[in-house]
């Protein structure tokens, strides 16, 4: 072997070791698939059930839904994935009866079907004040505990008065007041409901409609719980007992750049206020304009007493792609924990 040759081999070795790119995946989740939810409503959200990915850094993709990682932002954008975090799916189900719909997750080279079925047609007795069937469209990523409007659907099929009723929510008809007394709505009105939003983050409410004998519903699933950034905020909320606070933003710097994957690494500046030695773990994230999170990792360090600020560098084993890296416009500390 010559001497030109041996940075190649070093890069080649340096690689394989890594287990974090695509083309070496080693990536689990233990997951055949993330069930099927039966008896659903008809053009409502559904979500999966969760499961941890485990062995190193992945591609994620999704089709015909969407996916969350550790209780973010639902996108059906491709991104990655790390070994720790949590994976969710959501998708709308079918707007007809007795239909299945199945989205399909592919983390590595595993693909992971989610799959929901729609209740069957209840039996409607047809006469002149039955309505024609129909539904409204959902609302994803909603603000909690707030009054959200469906869009207006205009009643038709009837040929008299429709009865109308509704369970956990209000409806108008013809631009009348909102109420949840049952009534009666003619053909050709336009008709709206609205319910309070839940209260807690990535949270599904539905309010049910009886129209002239026709069951219909309307959903909402609020957004996911804000980005925390202790890397703004200040040390008290960060840290409860006070000492441990970051002194300026991260800083990310490649470590090597191959034709399709980035390797890098995290500056970190903390200050210790303590007269000790605090061993602190440190959640870090990379997001993009969105707040999206594109990476996520963790730090541990042993930051000396008195540190005004204490400097260091980490490396992460996991890897992104170009295209990943690039998108990344903040660094952040999410979550500071201080050792006993």
């Amino acid at each position: 072997m010559t001497l030109r040759l041996l940075p190649l081999l070093l890069l080649a070795l340096t690689l394989a070791g890594c287990g974090d790119f695509e083309w070496f995946p080693d990536t689990r989740t233990n997951q055949e698939n993330l069930g099927t939810v039966t008896d659903a409503e008809r053009n409502a959200p559904v979500v999966s059930q969760s499961f941890t990915v485990t062995g190193g850094s992945a591609a994620i993709s999704i089709a015909n839904g969407e996916y969350s990682i550790n209780s973010g932002p639902y996108t059906s954008a491709s991104g990655n994935v790390q070994t720790g975090q949590s994976v969710t799916v959501r998708h709308i189900t079918s707007s007809a009866y007795g239909t299945s719909k199945t989205t399909i997750l592919t983390i590595a080279n595993e693909n992971i079907p989610f799959t929901s079925m729609t209740m069957g047609k209840p039996p409607v007795f047809v006469n002149s004040s039955t309505a024609t069937d129909f539904t409204f469209d959902p609302k994803l990523d909603v603000e909690p505990n707030t009054v959200i409007v469906s869009d207006s659907r205009t009643v038709t099929g009837n040929t008299s008065p429709a009865p109308i009723s509704i369970t956990d929510g209000e409806y108008s008809t013809n631009g009348t007041s909102f109420t949840s007394s049952a009534g009666t709505i003619n053909a050709g009105q336009p008709l709206l409901v609205r319910h309070t939003s839940p209260a807690t983050y990535q949270t599904i409410k539905t309010t049910r409609l009886t129209v002239g004998g026709v069951r219909t519903n309307f959903s909402t699933m609020t957004k996911a719980a804000p980005f925390v950034n202790y890397s703004t905020v200040s040390s008290v909320d960060a840290d409860p007992t006070n000492v441990i606070s970051v002194a300026q933003a991260l800083s990310a710097t490649k470590d090597f750049t191959t034709s399709t994957h980035v390797s890098f690494s995290i500056r970190y500046f903390l200050n210790n206020s303590s007269s000790a030695q605090k061993n602190v773990g440190l959640t870090i994230a990379g997001a993009d304009a969105q707040n999206r999170r594109i990476f996520s990792g963790t730090i541990d360090a042993a930051v000396p007493a008195k540190a005004s600020p204490y400097t260091s560098t980490h490396s992460f084993g996991a890897v992104l792609t170009i295209s990943q890296y690039n998108s990344i416009t903040q660094w952040l500390v999410t979550k500071i924990v201080i050792y006993p």
